[in-house]
C-alpha cells in the first residue's frame, strides 16, 4: 500500500505543478500556519520524548479546549487518513504540488464529507482504527480551506494540533519553522543544569557523575563554581536547556548546541530533521538513567559509539575532552532556537590529578555495541544483536525466587532498566516447575517495571521454553494470565431515547508491549455491527448515536477480549 501511495501522488503532483523539494533551500511562504489566530507552541519540533524525537510543532488551542477550526497549509490532495486509539488520534495527510505533505494530528473531526467517507471505511472493516489513502482527487483542498476541528485525540495531553511538513516520497519529517513560518520569540533558550561526566576513557558505566546548577550574569550562563575539577584523564558534560516563546510559559526543545573547547568545535547538532527510522536514537543523544529516573531530559554534548544519528557534523571531535594534570581547558557551550535566540554557558575545567575511577558494579556478561551477543544459562538465553546497545556493556544477571499464583518462573533479572535497547532482541526463558496445558496456552513472558506493574511481552513454545522479542532490560519472568477484561457502563441506562451517545469503560489487568495486540473489542446491536470510538486515555468506548439504530427495544452485545484469548461479554437491552 505505501509503494501505491507514492506513485499515485508522484503522477497525480504533475495536476498541480512540476516537483521541486529537491531543490533548496525549503520552499519559503508556500505554506500558511493551520490555524488563524496567533502562534503559541506547546511543542517544537526535535523536542525530546520518551524513545523518539518530536517530528512537528505542537500549536496549543485559543482558550484552552477541543473545537478550533483548523485549515490547509496550501492546496493539495488528500493522501491518507488515520484513525488509532493512540499516536495521532485522528490525523490527516495532505499532499502538495511542490513534493511535500502536510500532517495535522490529533483532530476532533474531520470535515463532514471526510467523516461520511472515514465512517463509510470503518463499517465496512468493522473496525474503529482506520489507515485509509484515498484516490488523488477524491479530496482536495485549497490553502487556507477548512479541513477540521482541532481536538485531543490519540496520545494527547491537551487540546492542540500536531503540525508536521514531510518530503512525500521518504516520509521524512522536517523543521517546519524551516519553511518560512511567521513566529514571533524574541527569548533566548534558558540552561538549567549542566552534568560533568569524569570518565577514564573505556566508556560511561562506572564514570562518575555530578549535577551542577547554572545561573546567568552578564549576558551568559555560568556553573557554580565556574572551574571544574576533575581527576580523570577525560571529561564530558550533559546541558538540561529549553526554549521560550513569546506569550507561553511552555518549555519547548532547544533547536542547536555548539561546544567549544578552547575555541575548537568539539561537539554540535541542529534539529533540521529526524527520519522515523532513526527517532529511537535518542536514547542515545540523551543522559538515559536522568530521564527515566527523574523525567530530565539531558543533550549529552558527546557523542556515544553506537549512535548513528545524522544530526551530527561528521568532520568534528565526539565531544569527549582529554585532560593531562594540571591542564586547564575553556568549553563555551552555545545554545540556539530556530530565530536564532542565543544563550552561552562558559566555564573551565581543571584536571587536578588522578584517583582510580569507580568500578562499573558486578556483572557476569561483557556485551559488545558493535557485534551480536549470546549470553546462556540454564533456564535462560539472550540473543543481543548487533546495534542494540549504544556502547559496550558489563551485564549484570541475577535470578530471584517469584512469590505469586501468577508466576510460572523465577525472576530473571536481565541487567537494570537505567540501560536503554535500540531494538528488539530475543529472550527464551524456562520454567522451573511442571505446567498444565491449561497454564501453557495462557502464559507469557512478562516485563516487571520498576513501580511493580507487569507488561505482557508475549511469547511462543518451543518445548519447553518461551520465546519472545523483547525491548527492555530489566526482571522477566514467565506468567499466566487467566483473567478477562472489564466492562462497565460509563453512559448506558434501559432508556436511551433522545441521547447523542452511549459509552463503556473497558481495562485489562495487565498491558501490552508496543509490538503486540490490544484490547480487541465488537459491539453489535440487534446482531448488527456498530461503531465503538475508543479513547485510551480515558479507557472508554463510546457509540454516537448516528441514525443507524433506529426507534424501538434492541439488544445490546458488547464483547471484549485480551491479547491472552480471555473475554467479556456485556449484553443488554434498550430503547431508543
Amino acid at each position: 500500500m505505501r509503494w501505491v501511495m507514492l506513485l499515485v501522488l508522484f503522477f497525480a503532483g504533475a495536476a498541480f505543478t512540476s516537483f521541486e523539494y529537491l531543490h533548496l533551500p525549503y520552499p519559503q511562504g508556500y505554506f500558511h500556519w493551520p490555524v488563524n489566530y496567533a502562534i503559541r507552541f506547546s511543542g517544537s519540533f526535535g523536542e525530546l520524548r520518551p524513545n523518539h524525537f518530536h517530528a512537528g510543532v505542537d500549536i496549543r488551542s485559543s482558550a484552552g479546549r477541543v473545537g478550533d477550526p483548523l485549515y490547509a497549509a496550501a492546496e493539495g490532495f488528500v493522501a491518507r487518513i488515520k484513525v488509532e486509539e493512540s499516536g495521532y488520534g485522528k490525523s490527516l495527510y495532505i499532499a502538495h504540488p511542490n513534493g511535500y505533505t502536510t500532517v495535522y494530528g490529533h483532530m476532533d473531526r474531520f470535515t463532514e464529507e471526510l467523516e461520511r467517507f472515514v465512517r463509510q471505511e470503518q463499517y465496512a472493516e468493522q473496525c474503529f482504527e482506520a489507515d485509509l489513502y484515498p484516490s488523488p482527487h477524491l479530496f482536495t483542498f485549497r490553502q487556507g480551506q477548512y479541513i477540521g476541528n482541532m481536538g485531543n485525540t490519540g496520545a494527547s495531553a491537551g487540546p492542540h494540533v500536531h503540525f508536521e511538513v514531510r518530503e512525500s516520497v521518504t516520509d521524512k519529517a522536517f523543521n517546519p519553522l524551516l519553511f518560512g513560518f511567521p513566529v514571533t520569540d524574541k527569548m533566548a533558550p534558558k540552561i538549567y543544569t549542566l552534568k560533568l561526566y569524569q570518565m577514564d576513557g573505556l566508556g560511561v558505566y562506572g564514570t562518575e557523575t555530578r549535577n551542577v546548577s547554572v545561573k546567568a550574569r552578564d549576558g551568559y550562563f555560568y556553573p557554580e563554581p565556574e572551574t571544574l575539577a576533575v581527576n580523570t584523564p577525560f571529561a564530558a558534560f550533559a546541558l538540561n536547556a529549553y526554549d521560550m516563546q513569546n506569550s507561553t510559559s511552555n518549555r519547548n526543545g532547544i533547536y542547536k548546541m555548539d561546544m567549544q573547547v578552547d575555541g575548537v568545535r568539539r561537539f554540535q547538532f541542529a534539529l533540521d530533521e529526524v527520519p522515523f527510522e532513526d527517532s529511537r536514537y535518542i536514547n542515545a543523544h540523551v543522559d538515559y538513567e536522568e530521564q527515566v529516573t527523574k523525567r530530565s531530559y539531558y543533550h549529552r554534548c558527546f557523542r556515544l559509539p553506537g549512535n548513528q544519528l545524522h544530526i551530527y557534523p561528521v568532520e568534528i571531535n565526539h565531544g569527549i575532552i582529554p585532560l593531562e594534570t594540571g591542564e586547564v581547558k575553556l568549553v563555551e557551550i552555545r545554545v540556539s532556537d530556530m530565530a536564532e535566540n542565543e544563550s552561552l554557558l562558559r566555564f573551565w575545567v581543571r584536571r587536578e590529578g588522578e584517583k582510580d575511577p569507580p568500578l562499573p558494579g558486578p556483572y557476569q556478561y561483557y556485551l559488545y555495541q558493535d557485534r551480536d551477543n549470546l549470553v546462556q544459562t540454564d533456564n535462560c538465553s539472550l540473543f543481543i544483536p548487533q546495534g542494540t546497545i549504544y556502547e559496550d556493556l558489563p551485564l549484570n544477571y541475577r535470578t530471584v525466587a517469584a512469590s505469586g499464583s501468577s508466576y510460572l518462573s523465577e525472576v530473571f533479572h536481565i541487567h537494570n532498566y537505567l540501560t536503554p535497547a535500540h531494538q528488539f532482541y530475543v529472550l527464551s526463558l524456562k520454567s522451573d516447575r511442571t505446567l498444565k496445558e491449561s497454564d501453557r496456552i495462557k502464559a507469557f513472558i512478562a516485563y516487571i517495571n520498576p513501580k511493580g506493574s507487569i507488561l505482557n511481552c508475549g511469547g511462543v513454545w518451543r518445548g519447553d521454553v518461551l520465546t519472545t522479542p523483547v525491548r527492555q532490560f530489566g526482571p522477566y519472568a514467565i506468567m499466566v494470565d487467566k483473567t478477562p477484561p472489564s466492562v462497565s457502563p460509563s453512559y448506558f441506562k434501559y432508556d436511551m431515547r433522545g441521547k447523542r451517545a452511549m459509552s463503556f469503560r473497558i481495562s485489562d489487568n495487565f498491558s501490552t508491549a508496543p509490538n503486540m495486540d490490544k484490547l480487541y473489542f465488537s459491539a453489535t446491536v440487534d446482531g448488527q455491527w456498530i461503531l465503538m470510538e475508543y479513547d485510551r486515555k480515558s479507557g472508554r468506548i463510546t457509540h454516537q448515536f448516528d441514525g443507524r439504530i433506529s426507534s424501538g427495544k434492541h439488544q445490546l452485545r458488547l464483547e471484549v477480549t485480551d491479547v491472552m484469548g480471555n473475554s467479556t461479554v456485556y449484553e443488554k437491552s434498550f430503547l431508543r
